[in-house]
């Protein structure tokens, strides 16, 4: 299947984020190999549930969500996300992108102003990859890139991981990772996200 970067649908992602699985998912805490296999799967499985609990927690149906957000999408992008009701900044890195999820890396510090390059490239993932629903990005008040950084193999330990775990072929794995890490080369894609009668609308900006 060819890779559509705007909003693709690769085997990977749509084959991890249907047939009944959940649409948050997370992976193994990046770039710490742990020795012991079966103990980073019981990791995994964990965090799945934390995910799912604080989705349902953070995006019920009583949390109003933007009517449009601006969100560059850049593969290997260092994000500040802006809370609605505390402003609050809280820092991801965009591992990748499609129409139902996007995966990333989080960092546990919080802010009070948007973090400088270098301040943001000194930090070190919390959790390696986490798979969130796209409506969740509604839910900022703001999602600026601040930085971005072309990804490398070891970047993409936690999503590799997990999607062995759902059982992806080495092959489609190794091409997926190979397209992240090129589409890192590009200029960041400017879309606007909109919810429109209830449904989750990606649109390019001009």
């Amino acid at each position: 299947m060819a890779y559509n970067k705007l909003l693709k649908f690769t085997p990977a992602a749509k084959g991890a984020a249907s047939a009944g699985q959940p649409t948050l998912r997370f992976g193994c805490p990046l770039a710490r190999r742990y020795a012991n296999i079966r103990w980073m799967i019981m990791l995994n499985k964990f965090w799945i549930l934390f995910l799912l609990m604080q989705f349902t927690l953070a995006y019920g149906e009583d949390k109003k969500v933007n009517e449009y957000l601006d969100f560059d999408v850049a593969w290997g992008g260092y994000y500040a996300g802006v809370s609605k009701d505390s402003d609050e900044i809280s820092v991801f890195r965009l591992l990748d992108f499609n129409r139902d999820v996007y995966h990333i890396a989080i960092y546990q510090e919080k802010f009070s102003s948007i973090p400088s390059e270098e301040e943001i490239r000194s930090l070190s993932p919390f959790i390696g990859h986490a798979p969130i629903d796209v409506k969740g990005l509604l839910n900022y008040k703001v999602v600026a890139l601040i930085d971005s950084k072309q990804l490398t193999k070891e970047d993409l330990v936690g999503y590799m991981y997990y999607l062995e775990e759902f059982q992806v072929s080495a092959k489609d794995r190794e091409k997926l990772s190979q397209s992240l890490i090129s589409f890192g080369k590009e200029q960041p894609l400017k879309l606007k996200l909109s919810i429109a009668e209830g449904e989750l609308q990606i649109n390019e900006r001009k």
